[in-house]
């Protein structure tokens, strides 16, 4: 009987597994591999639902694991069972189960996946198997998830080698899938075993996603992360709050993909400290686009893009504006709300002003930010919305380099104020001198006439003692004085 081989070429002394290595195929080995194929979809019918999480289907396999056996199960690679050892056998398992035998593929499940685990550290004797490995490390960590869903005692055995695994591929941008999966585990089964998921969490959105955002599979993956943590994720860590600026680059590189994704995402981004710089961050989405896109050019060093974008180029390559493009290309909150001079950073990058990528992200803007004061006017606190009116009677003047989105930006911000002072009247006497000033300024030009209209009937409407008591006569005088100068 011929010996079945670890991945590194050494005689197996443990289980059969996908992983394991021979001449060709037994029947019950055939079955053994498609069987954990179904595994994951297998537990998930036959145990109850989990109450703190649900487990979608996965979409992927991970990219070319075209060596599966399943696929090819004559061929001289993978082989029969170790005249060793006694293969776990699942087609045993294939029978109607219940009672002992329910709990029995529980157990081969967990056996299983450990072992795969264990397999996963012996380094490849074929290049061609580093495909399958991975994928099926990541199928495993999968499982042994689900598994400990099931069962939480499973969890202090499988913590260890969970850990052992995230050590070892945490610094790999090669390996984001793996590392998604890992974090969460640590999210969902970290409480039991007293561990912190939050500097995993950090170490990937400061170190390898912004290095990897651009690769389309990354980005979905990360999506998809947090679209399918993003209960776990609020509570437990900082991501939201604290990395917004890294995971909008996404949606500004790829801003026609994940709408509607970004759509359910930016209320987690909101709170007391983070609303000002996320909406700063939502209006300069092009700005954004138009930046990642220079950074991508002069990485590339495309000459013909020189001759194209020069001006752009040339200042994204000057060190005196290096702190300008810093600020769009930030990965964590803290680094101010906006930038000084913006009205000469939306120069610089007027000749993007036609770019595919800049206009779609643009596009993308006005529907961002119906969604972000739906949420501020839902949940935000009077205080919060107040803080909101300096900073949009701020931009609607410094607004990105393309006309159709400042048209449809002063629109969306005309009507959110009107819902903003329907919702706090008291707004217009907190706001007074704000309003003052921004209604006799003289480089209101027609393009903005609708949003000073607004203003103008703001005051008209809820300047009056009835909404509040400090509107008083003092107050009324200033407007009215404003009136006279503006008529």
């Amino acid at each position: 009987m011929v010996l079945v081989k670890e991945l590194d070429g050494t005689g197996s002394q443990d289980i059969f597994t996908i992983l394991s290595i021979g001449p060709h195929y037994s029947t019950d080995q055939i079955i053994n591999v498609i069987s954990f194929s179904l595994l994951f979809h297998w537990l998930n019918v036959m145990y109850p639902p989990r109450s703190h999480t649900t487990h979608a289907p996965v979409r992927r396999p991970l990219s070319q694991a075209g060596h599966s056996p399943i696929a090819t199960p004559t061929t001289p690679d993978r082989g029969r069972s170790p005249a060793i050892a006694t293969p776990t056998s699942f087609s045993k398992l294939l029978t109607p189960i219940g009672g002992p035998r329910k709990r029995e593929l529980k157990l081969i499940a967990l056996q299983y996946c450990l072992r795969i685990l264990d397999q996963w550290e012996r380094k490849p004797s074929t290049c061609s198997d580093d495909d399958l490995v991975m994928a099926c490390l990541y199928e495993s960590i999968r499982v042994l998830e689900l598994l400990c869903d099931i069962d939480h005692s499973l969890t202090h055995g499988v913590f260890p080698a969970i850990k052992k695994v995230y050590t070892q591929v945490s610094q790999d941008p090669s390996q984001v899938p793996v590392m998604l999966n890992l974090i969460s585990f640590f999210l969902h089964h970290g409480k039991t075993e007293v561990y912190d998921p939050d500097p995993a969490v950090h170490s990937f959105f400061t170190s390898i996603l912004p290095h990897t955002f651009q690769d389309p599979n990354v980005a979905f993956e990360v999506v998809n992360f947090c679209i399918t943590n993003l209960a776990m994720l609020c509570p437990a860590t900082k991501l939201f709050t604290k990395y917004f600026p890294g995971l909008l680059k996404i949606l500004a590189w790829y801003p026609q993909t994940f709408i509607t994704e970004f759509l359910q995402l930016l209320p987690a981004f909101l709170s007391e400290q983070t609303t000002s710089e996320v909406l700063h961050s939502v209006l300069d989405l092009p700005c954004l686009a138009a930046v990642l896109q220079l950074q991508h050019y002069s990485v590339l060093g495309l000459s013909e893009c020189s001759s194209s974008y020069p001006k752009s180029i040339a200042a994204f390559c000057d060190p005196s504006f290096k702190l300008m493009f810093g600020h769009f290309l930030r990965d964590s909150v803290g680094r101010g709300d906006t930038i000084d001079k913006l009205g000469q950073m939306h120069g610089l990058l007027m000749e993007f002003n036609s770019h595919p990528r800049v206009i779609a992200a643009a596009e993308v803007v006005p529907l961002l930010l119906r969604v972000f004061f739906r949420t501020i006017l839902t949940v935000g606190s009077h205080d919060l919305v107040s803080s909101l009116i300096s900073v949009i009677l701020e931009r609607v003047t410094q607004l990105s380099f393309i006309a159709s989105y400042q048209k449809d930006v002063r629109i969306v911000l005309s009507e959110q104020v009107l819902q903003m002072f329907r919702a706090y009247p008291s707004l217009i006497v907190d706001h007074c001198s704000d309003i003052t000033d921004f209604v006799t300024l003289r480089n209101l030009n027609q393009a903005k006439e609708e949003f000073f209209l607004h203003m103008v009937w703001l005051i008209g409407e809820y300047a009056s003692s009835s909404y509040d008591a400090r509107c008083t006569t003092r107050v009324l005088v200033k407007f009215h004085e404003v009136w006279i100068m503006i008529v």
